[in-house]
């Protein structure tokens, strides 16, 4: 009798422990479908952010070459600002500034840098911060005096000079070289980050 409750005892651990088993490897095996599904989900999403990053840049480019021709082509800097108002306005009479246009693009392809500029330099004002995103995205002087609406080049300069101030360059230091490299960690960080959220 002993012998049988002893067995009896036995064959439920052993039902239990087997049961326990079999429930924990059924729910691993749910969690690691779970995390497969998901990572599977966060790749799709990450190859269509690329997708759009890398069109979003060649329409920038594009855009930056129109302004630069429309900029050297002789208009004044009157016909050039009205043109490109009203290329930009919304149907409903919105007028949409174009240097907001340059900013929001360059933040988009340059992996959030004018927000990172912001949030480290809150002193900028905000045709400084419109200087700095156009210079990132290549444009030139001349053109970036005519979307800002300055009336002489001299300006650009002078808001060139104290950003330079207050981002605290050296003199030595070129202004467009130091944007540009901050946009090349940036997008460095952003590659790593991509790449380590991959299977």
């Amino acid at each position: 009798m002993p012998n049988s409750l002893y067995y009896e005892i036995l064959f439920l651990f052993l039902f239990f422990a087997a049961g326990s088993g079999l429930a924990y490897f059924w729910f691993r095996r749910q969690i690691t479908l779970r995390e497969r599904r998901r990572q599977q989900f966060l790749s799709g999403y990450l190859r269509e952010q690329e997708r759009l990053n890398k069109a979003a840049r060649e329409l920038l480019d594009l855009l930056v070459d129109i302004v630069n021709a429309a900029a050297i082509s002789g208009d004044s800097e009157y016909l050039l600002a009205k043109r490109l108002h009203l290329i930009l306005r919304s149907k409903r009479g919105e007028g949409k500034s174009l240097r907001e246009v340059f900013v929001r693009l360059a933040d988009f392809c340059c992996s959030g840098f004018i927000t990172t500029l912001v949030r480290q330099y809150p002193e900028l004002t905000g045709h400084e911060r419109s200087i700095c995103a156009m210079l990132v995205i290549g444009m030139d002087p001349g053109t970036i005096c005519k979307v800002c609406g300055f009336e002489h080049e001299q300006t650009f300069y002078n808001k060139r000079k104290e950003i330079r101030r207050k981002l605290g360059l050296e003199h030595n230091t070129p202004l467009e070289g130091y944007l540009k490299d901050w946009v090349t960690r940036l997008n460095r960080e952003r590659t790593f980050l991509i790449g380590s959220l991959k299977l």
